[in-house]
């Protein structure tokens, strides 16, 4: 495939100017002042709110914001939700990936979701997850239930799994790696809540994530209760489940961000962890370059299989050819970028690429000079707003493709107590 070299400047070019003040769409929440405890220009205290959902009694989840020192609550602002990976919280999440600097500077508000820690006796541990896409193990997907090989690490049987009747107390077999809470509607229910309390551009609702995270985020963009409100997404690190590749409920712009040594959710069968980037897929149905296998055993499908599949919902021309994208981050930690199906696309796709492993792009690490964990030093993140601004400038131009009428209920009918 050819390939040819796009500026920066001549991509918004080709793009055309939008005038986003003529298309602002304001939520409920505009006029209203801020919520007790949220301040302006900082992280915010948790928040809470309570979703019936069978599988978490009480329903009860948290979540942080931030908002600008910017922020007006009669001027219609953009959102971005902020998915943490495994291990992680929306704390850790704020702290590594510089997204409040670009928040800061730029004028939207981000809201860090916490996945649920449920793992019994354990519970606030770090194993916060994310459940969707096929990974609490009890879905079957194109190839059945196959999302890991022989030899895979080996999760717990989360609380709301044992509420569930997917498992029992105790280590998992099987290729569950997630709880079984309704991740989807605690969602759905937190954008609800957030129209309602902040003055929200809903044409401008965008939305990134790493690890798990991003995994949780690709499934998202392909429901119609999430997918249908974003306007784009920026999955860092993330892939589908083997089996579980899927459309995006609409036409929705991606900006696909791999590191190029990372091989617990590899890009590619090249990136695959061990002998399987020589040997290819382990699950004979799926090809030997039908999947990629994590450090974990877990499997993947490719990210060009993702992007053709994304390619045609978005629109873009068959016979389109690659073009490269210049950027001021270019070089950076190896960053690089490209779209690979060409700028004619309804809803762009763009993959990008840096030389670190399984983390954000522009992070060096560094040894911290206050803390070990035994004999391992810890290794500190040095915290840039490179990543913000990469991700910002990626979606502020892009606006929400209005969804397809409504085919019938899904079942997620959310009764939400506002705390």
């Amino acid at each position: 495939m050819s390939l040819f070299i796009l500026s920066w400047g001549s991509l918004l070019a080709c793009i055309g100017a939008v005038d986003l003040a003529a298309e602002l769409v304001s939520s409920a929440g505009c006029g209203y002042v801020l919520p007790r405890r949220v301040p302006k220009g900082h992280l915010s205290p948790p928040q809470f709110i309570v979703v019936q959902d069978p599988n978490h009694p009480g329903g009860k989840r948290n979540y942080r914001l931030f908002v600008p020192t910017s922020y007006n609550p009669s001027t219609p602002t953009p959102l971005v939700l902020d998915f943490h990976g495994f291990y992680d919280t929306a704390v850790s999440e704020a702290k590594e990936d510089g997204l409040t600097m670009a928040a800061e500077q730029e004028g939207f508000i981000v809201a860090y979701p916490n996945g649920l820690a449920d793992k019994p006796g354990d519970y606030g541990d770090w194993n916060n997850q994310w459940n969707g896409g096929g990974m609490n193990g009890s879905v079957s997907g194109k190839y059945g239930k196959h999302t890991c090989y022989k030899g895979h690490s080996k999760y717990p049987c989360y609380e709301s799994c044992i509420i569930a009747g997917v498992c029992k107390r105790g280590k998992r077999q099987d290729c569950g790696c997630s709880g079984c809470a309704d991740d989807k509607g605690f969602v759905v229910a937190l954008l609800e809540k957030l129209k309602t309390e902040l003055c929200l551009d809903t044409s401008r609702v965008h939305a990134t994530a790493i690890s798990m995270g991003a995994i949780f985020l690709y499934y998202l963009a392909t429901t119609h209760e999430v997918g249908s409100q974003l306007a784009s997404i920026v999955p860092v690190e993330g892939s589908f489940l083997l089996g579980f590749l899927d459309v995006p409920a609409v036409s929705m712009p991606v900006m696909d961000i791999h590191g190029k040594k990372d091989n617990c959710v590899p890009a590619n069968v090249s990136n695959s962890w061990g002998k399987f980037k020589r040997q290819g897929c382990p699950l004979e149905a799926a090809g030997k370059q039908g999947c990629a296998i994590g450090d974990d055993f877990w499997l993947y499908h490719p990210m060009p299989d993702i992007l053709k599949t994304w390619s045609v919902k978005n629109q873009c021309p068959p016979t389109a050819q690659a073009q490269a994208i210049k950027t001021p981050q270019d070089g950076n930690t190896g960053w690089s970028c490209m779209l690979p199906y060409g700028d004619k696309c309804k809803a762009e796709v763009q993959f990008c690429t840096h030389n670190l492993g399984h983390t954000w792009p522009f992070h060096v690490a560094v040894q911290s000079a206050s803390s070990s964990y035994g004999r391992v030093p810890f290794l500190d993140r040095v915290r840039t707003k490179l990543f913000g601004e990469v991700a910002w400038s990626f979606m502020k131009d892009k606006r929400r493709v209005p969804p397809p009428p409504a085919t019938g209920d899904r079942g997620d009918s959310l009764r939400v107590l506002i705390l």
